[in-house]
């Protein structure tokens, strides 16, 4: 019996690597990022640990390019793997998803318009068997760019990305059992991680 492969998008050097590396260490793994210096990394922590991975150059704003890169992540972990398990997708948002702030109209447009991007896939793809989820990150992850914000704010005030990950993990295990459960017609699951998961 086959077993199925996770596909980690616009990968950089903080989360987006550290989710690669924990989904890594009990499934192959495809890490997409249009500069391969992004992925390089984490697909040499991952191999050396043990696991498959392989990092594909990718513009997920093309669809050609989605593609094309699922392709040769279905070639690279065995035929169409990715197809005989339920697929599903998790889209990570933000506090920005759910409420506006000063200063974040640019960001909140975008979070709010992902949030509803994956509530109508759900709808339209959650009668063939995909399930799909927002993940909501209520807070500000620890990461290179943000290292000199919120200095005074004392060591739990940000989100570790290594929690973001196990919590992504975890998440996806569930996601299989919580969304067989709902009516086909939804399919749609939206789970808050934050304040209770900030530390590794």
């Amino acid at each position: 019996m086959s077993s199925p492969f996770a596909i980690v998008a616009g990968v950089g050097p903080g989360t987006g690597a550290t989710v690669a590396r924990k989904f890594g260490a009990a499934y192959p793994v495809a890490l997409l990022a249009r500069n391969p210096a992004n992925y390089e990394g984490a697909v040499e922590d991952i191999e050396a640990a043990g696991g498959k991975a392989i990092g594909i150059p990718t513009d997920v704003t093309d669809a050609k390019s989605v593609k094309d890169a699922v392709e040769a992540a279905q070639k690279e972990f065995g035929g169409d793997k990715y197809l005989k398990h339920p697929p599903t997708l998790i889209f990570t948002g933000a506090t920005a998803a759910m409420k506006g702030s000063a200063l974040t109209a640019a960001f909140s447009t975008g979070k709010f318009a992902l949030r509803s991007l994956s509530q109508s896939l759900a709808r339209e793809f959650g009668p063939r068997g995909i399930h799909v989820s927002h993940v909501n990150i209520d807070g500000v992850i620890d990461i290179p760019r943000t290292h000199e914000w919120m200095k005074d704010a004392g060591p739990d005030a940000k989100i570790k990305p290594e929690a973001v990950s196990r919590s992504l993990l975890e998440a996806w295990h569930g996601l299989i059992m919580i969304c067989d459960r709902l009516p086909t017609h939804t399919g749609f699951c939206t789970l808050n991680l934050g304040h209770v998961s900030r530390r590794k």
